[in-house]
């Protein structure tokens, strides 16, 4: 589901000049990514950025240039989020590898 999510997210951050989305379909992919992370479909560590990051980008009146930053935003937060989860699951097997031992 992530990496569907980050590839809209990723139309939204290359769409600097909106030639490739208007402002109405860009509000209309935020809008639909924001219910995703309400229901907590979107599964990430940073729930509440991610949150305030797509609330900011279904703002009417954003230019394009505003959008696309708030999307590198959220893709932040996502990778980031990704970051932490690989690592707590590292630090997870290396206690089962002591645990066994």
């Amino acid at each position: 589901m992530n990496a569907a999510i980050v590839r809209q997210l990723r139309r939204i951050a290359d769409n600097k000049d909106g030639q490739h989305l208007n402002h109405h379909e860009v509000t209309v992919l935020a809008h639909g990514l924001l219910a995703l992370c309400l229901e907590q479909t979107i599964c990430v560590s940073y729930q509440e950025d991610l949150e305030l990051l797509l609330r900011m980008l279904t703002k009417h009146h954003t230019p394009h240039h505003a959008r696309c930053v708030l999307a590198e935003q959220c893709l932040y937060y996502l990778a980031k989020g990704e970051d932490r989860k690989k690592s707590e699951g590292a630090g997870v097997r290396s206690q089962e590898s002591l645990d066994n031992f």
